[in-house]
């Protein structure tokens, strides 16, 4: 077996500092409440419930960085969203100086999707996760639709000012186009696409236990706190 020399040794650390960001995705407790909200169609496809949880561990940029110094040799994919990307983007810096190569997909779907589908399952109608301008003083939630001025937010043009390799797409096609030219570029690429906020799976199959407000004037939040009482009425205690 070949020594490993200090420039490995430095390699090997950096992954392993990065890969750790992830590591509440490996506490026990933290693993079984994820666990349960992986859809079933998904459980062996190709991980397990726990699989997929230990996988999101290691899948955000910085993650994808300690992969892709672990082994060059592979194509490194990295998903975000682009509240995700807004929260850790400046790994791809890390990545551009050190000549790592990895593809970041940012799927720009106007603020904190999955959050938002959270709030508004609480009755809580999506405040405050959409990138949008306050409308009359207030920052509204999902029901105003589309009555709404964007923020002027411009993720290509950041991923190119870090120094990235980027692609805009449109559409399906540009996006399949788009994964053939990132995995034949020879430097990190950024692959953005604009996706729906209100299109997502069905469901978990699961219930999480997010306590509602006892107290709001709001019929919404008041039918989403009976709901909860009913659910945690049912919780049982397995350790």
């Amino acid at each position: 077996m070949a020594r490993m020399t200090p420039v490995d040794l430095a390699r090997w650390i950096t992954a392993i500092v990065f890969i750790a960001i992830g590591v509440t995705h490996f506490i026990r407790p933290v693993v079984r409440g994820m666990a349960a909200m992986v859809p079933a169609v998904f459980h062996g496809r190709p991980f397990s419930a726990v699989g997929w949880v230990w996988v999101t561990g290691v899948a955000e940029i910085a993650g994808g960085l300690g992969a892709a110094i672990a082994a060059p040799e592979r194509d490194v994919f990295v998903i975000v969203g682009d509240a995700s990307y807004l929260m850790l983007s400046s790994e791809l810096v890390t990545a551009v100086q050190l000549g790592v190569k990895m593809i970041v997909l940012v799927w720009d779907n106007g603020g904190f999707k999955s959050i938002g589908a959270l709030s508004r399952s609480l009755g809580l109608d999506g405040f405050g996760t959409r990138f949008i301008k306050p409308v009359d003083g207030v920052l509204v939630g999902d029901s105003a639709g589309d009555a709404v001025e964007p923020l002027p937010i411009d993720f290509a043009m950041n991923a190119r000012s870090l120094g990235c390799n980027v692609i805009e797409c449109a559409t399906r096609d540009d996006y399949v186009q788009a994964l053939k030219a990132a995995k034949a570029a020879g430097r990190t690429t950024v692959v953005v696409i604009k996706n729906d906020r209100l299109h997502a799976v069905p469901g978990y199959e699961s219930w999480w236990d997010v306590p509602v407000p006892e107290v709001s004037t709001l019929p919404s939040v008041q039918q989403a706190r009976v709901e909860y009482e009913k659910m945690r009425a049912k919780e049982r205690l397995f350790l």
